[in-house]
């Protein structure tokens, strides 16, 4: 699965938990989960998301202050946009320690 490459490519010191059934990633801090909408979507969210660029075309805010997501609809969208999800993971991953609440 192309995500799971991508998030090994950024993962520097990313350790995976499960909870709640979903996968969350953290350094020092949560830094994204992934959920799976009922529409079938793919969600990446970023618990930091609102300290990241606001003008990221991919990002959405969502019913919630602090986090920011990344809706992958197919894999059309995954492959046109990788680079700039590439970044926003590692954005997401920088400022990860600066986060709290």
């Amino acid at each position: 699965h192309q995500l799971v490459t991508l998030i090994d490519e950024i993962g520097l010191n990313l350790i995976k938990k499960v909870s709640y059934n979903l996968p969350f990633y953290y350094n020092k801090n949560m830094v994204f989960y992934i959920n799976a909408a009922k529409n079938g979507d793919l969600i990446l969210a970023l618990c930091n998301g609102a300290k990241l660029d606001q003008n990221n075309p991919i990002l959405v805010a969502i019913d919630r202050k602090f986090i920011r997501h990344i809706v992958i609809s197919d894999m059309d969208f995954f492959q046109e946009n990788y680079y700039l999800i590439k970044a926003t993971l590692e954005e997401a991953l920088a400022t990860s320690d600066s986060f709290s609440r």
